[in-house]
């Protein structure tokens, strides 16, 4: 329990992995900031379904129990009015939306990059890519993210990045770094195999299933500099990295539509200092 006449967050956890480690981090910013305790709901995760992974971190909430819940004033993120700041300040709500805003986070950025440090110990073949990864001079993350964003469901929804998104960001990292070595992560390393010709030293990073992708993701965060996909895990993966002089190079847009909330996201989705290359 925190100070007096604050008590509980209680939020939903749902989707993969990036989704996960937005609300757990909204969750917990919020509850810092009001002194509360944080509880999540993850009960709709069941075999078949995206795994819960955030339990291979060093998180900082309970279970939320149907007594807990109870009471709980339900609020859900209003697409249609998306906020630029915090959206809500007060105790005993029960949260479910994605809160997908870095400003959402402010003042609680430290707490959150130690919370999410991978607290398991690698398999093997991840091991050996992160060596690999430490041995490189200037190792550069890319996440080409395909698979799921070219459902028929969700065609005109995500923009799509072609080759001369990632070749524009390959040369913007060589206008500021020499030697400059890219490990390749993808859902469809085949697709990447037949049409990507990078042009520079490149791995691809093809150890890991979906199950694992907080490995993937880890490895991700150690490389010295970024080139993400609009996608919440390949930019928690640069979010993560401790290098302090990283440069991270992002899409100008997530969505396909620019109106009402899909204007805000791609506006508001990227830290201030990464580098916004127009698509």
């Amino acid at each position: 329990m925190g100070r007096r006449g604050f008590t509980l967050i209680g939020i939903k956890i749902d989707g993969g992995l990036g989704n996960q480690m937005w609300q757990y981090a909204y969750g917990r910013a919020l509850s810092l900031k009001l002194g509360t305790d944080l509880k999540l709901d993850f009960r709709n995760y069941f075999p078949g379904k995206r795994k819960f992974s955030l339990h291979y971190y060093d998180i900082h909430a309970g279970f939320l129990t149907d007594e807990d819940k109870y009471g709980l004033r339900v609020v859900k993120q209003d697409k249609g009015v998306p906020s630029m700041e915090q959206p809500f300040c007060e105790d005993n709500i029960y949260l479910v939306g994605n809160w997908q805003n870095p400003h959402y986070l402010m003042g609680a950025e430290t707490y959150i990059r130690d919370e999410l440090q991978l607290k398991v110990y690698l398999r093997d073949d991840s091991q050996r890519w992160l060596q690999k990864i430490k041995e490189a001079t200037n190792s550069v993350s890319v996440h080409i993210r395909r698979g799921d964003y070219f459902n028929e469901k969700w065609v005109g929804t995500y923009v799509e990045l072609v080759p001369s998104y990632y070749y524009k960001s390959i040369t913007e990292l060589q206008k500021r770094y020499d030697d400059i070595e890219l490990f390749i992560f993808s859902n469809d390393i085949d697709w990447c195999r037949s049409n990507m010709n990078f042009g520079v030293p490149y791995h691809y990073v093809d150890c890991n299933d979906e199950d694992h992708g907080f490995e993937d993701m880890h490895l991700m965060s150690q490389c010295r500099h970024h080139i993400i996909a609009n996608s919440t895990f390949s930019w928690w993966g640069a979010w993560l990295g401790q290098n302090a002089a990283k440069c991270v190079i992002a899409p100008d847009k997530y969505f396909v539509r620019d109106d009402g909330y899909f204007q805000a996201y791609n506006k508001e989705w990227l830290p201030k200092d990464w580098i916004k290359l127009e698509i």
